[in-house]
């Protein structure tokens, strides 16, 4: 599937929250509540993603895939502790969604790889993200990427208490060379 992949502009943000919202529907539906994910979630990640860039750090990256000038897809990742990158870390890789009817066509493997590109250009990065626990398919794709399970942890998400799972990566610039 060929989409064109670049740096988020402020015009995005919008399209990027809908896709947000719609992907969890997907993804986390039997995981989290129904009443969370049918009532207030698009409020919720347009609120989450609204005015973004004045929040986040110069080395804080968000990319967007479109495919005919419409989102197909979006990571994020931040770098300092102001942003939510734990210490010991270099890169906390925040979201990678990818429009429900566009999964399993490539588009998660080649962002996380043009992501590492962006991110790594300076060398090693240790980087990390969570996965929730019940989230099978996201569980088996980080694993086919190298990533590694470093710890678990609880959460409150939608009104519940559900488990989320680290997935660390110790050079992240190691995606790049995988071929899927």
């Amino acid at each position: 599937m060929h989409c064109e992949i670049r740096d988020a502009v402020d015009g995005d943000l919008p399209a990027i929250a809908r896709l947000h919202a719609a992907s969890w529907k997907v993804a986390y539906r039997g995981i989290l509540p129904d009443a969370f994910l049918d009532r207030g979630l698009d409020d919720n990640r347009a609120r989450r993603w609204g005015g973004i860039f004045d929040r986040i750090a110069p080395r804080d990256r968000l990319l967007i895939a479109t495919r005919e000038n419409s989102a197909a897809g979006f990571i994020s990742g931040w770098t300092t502790p102001a942003t939510d990158c734990e210490p010991g870390f270099d890169l906390h890789v925040d979201n990678l969604h990818v429009r429900p009817d566009l999964r399993g066509q490539g588009l998660g493997v080649t962002l996380m790889q043009s992501f590492s590109r962006r991110q790594t250009a300076d060398g090693s990065v240790r980087a990390y993200l969570w996965v929730l626990d019940g989230n099978e398919p996201a569980h088996r794709f980080y694993a086919r990427l190298g990533g590694r399970v470093s710890d678990r942890r609880q959460i409150e998400l939608g009104g519940t208490m559900i488990g989320e799972t680290r997935i660390v990566w110790d050079d992240f610039k190691s995606l790049q060379q995988l071929s899927l």
